[in-house]
């Protein structure tokens, strides 16, 4: 992804109103005459790594582009690749972008996340300072970004990054408008504890949008391993997950199942959850394939 920019990029403008429409647009479609995106046309002569690809709007850098898979076409979730060839984004990403352009749309009616992040006033926390969300976002007036880092306190720096445990922030109450968590939920140890520090962090009326990743067969999220006196006790066989920080992965505490709107997001507020699971047209005007985002906003 590294040589993106030396890629030569032709840009041309679309108005808003003659993209082609369908029943679920979130929103993002209804654009004035005024409002266009922007479509680009690359050199695709180094797809050979790429297994399929698909074409379709980005909801973080405001392109019309290319995604990139590089999962087989047997493998069921793809919500962690379909690559956007311009900013990096996944199909979760865009997901997120997506909720988080509709759930603000009648205060920063924004086409893109990009475009969100220059109009946006209010206090924006990431809880991540490697993924495209943080990379769309880390230009908005108030932004805050974090890691959780091994033996690090939270609210110390290191090498230039904020630790924060979301079990136990350090930011004073109602600090921030919009907080953002992407596939953390299930890696720490009590969720009870981090579902209600978000709450407290949000500002009245405040969103916490986020992504986890869904156990469907089970009726009930139930944890893979425990936390005691210091010493993780593992209840099932171990699952790590991909972490850009740990080249061995990070543990999975939880499996999050049928009940985790009730059980968890509801501590934060009344949660509404979008699917993009085996939807048509989410897939081919956004490149999201498999993928859940929850939507909770604190009470005003």
């Amino acid at each position: 992804m590294g040589e993106m920019a030396a890629w030569p990029v032709i840009t041309a403008d679309l108005p808003l109103r003659n993209l082609p429409r369908a029943g679920i647009t979130y929103g993002l479609l209804e654009g004035s005459a005024g409002h266009t995106m922007k479509i680009s046309r690359r050199n695709f002569s180094d797809l050979s790594s790429a297994l399929s690809s698909s074409f379709g709007y980005c909801t973080l850098c405001g392109f019309h582009t290319q995604f990139l898979c590089y999962e087989p076409d047997e493998m069921p979730c793809k919500r962690n690749t379909f690559v956007c060839r311009e900013c990096g984004s996944l199909a979760r990403n865009r997901h997120v972008a997506l909720a988080v352009l509709d759930a603000f749309r009648d205060t920063v009616p924004a086409n893109s996340l990009s475009e969100f992040a220059r109009e946006f006033n209010g206090a924006i926390y990431v809880m991540d300072v490697k993924e495209a969300i943080y990379r769309c976002l880390k230009g908005a007036r108030n932004f805050t970004s974090s890691e959780y880092i091994d033996n690090v306190p939270g609210g110390q720096w290191k090498d230039g990054v904020l630790c924060q445990d979301v079990q136990s922030m350090t930011f004073p109450d109602n600090s921030f408008d919009l907080v953002i968590t992407e596939d953390l939920l299930e890696h720490v140890p009590f969720p009870e504890k981090a579902f209600d520090e978000l709450h407290r962090v949000l500002k009245p009326g405040g969103y916490h949008i986020g992504t986890i990743p869904i156990k469907w067969h089970l009726e009930k999220s139930a944890p893979r391993a425990k936390l005691v006196d210091g010493q993780i006790i593992h209840l099932e066989e171990p699952e790590l997950h991909g972490d850009p920080f740990r080249p061995e992965g990070i543990l999975a505490f939880t499996d999050f199942g049928h009940d985790m709107i009730d059980v968890f997001f509801n501590r934060i507020g009344p949660t509404t959850m979008l699917s993009a699971h085996e939807d048509k047209f989410l897939e081919q005007a956004f490149g999201i394939y498999n993928s859940w985002a929850f939507v909770s906003r604190k009470s005003p």
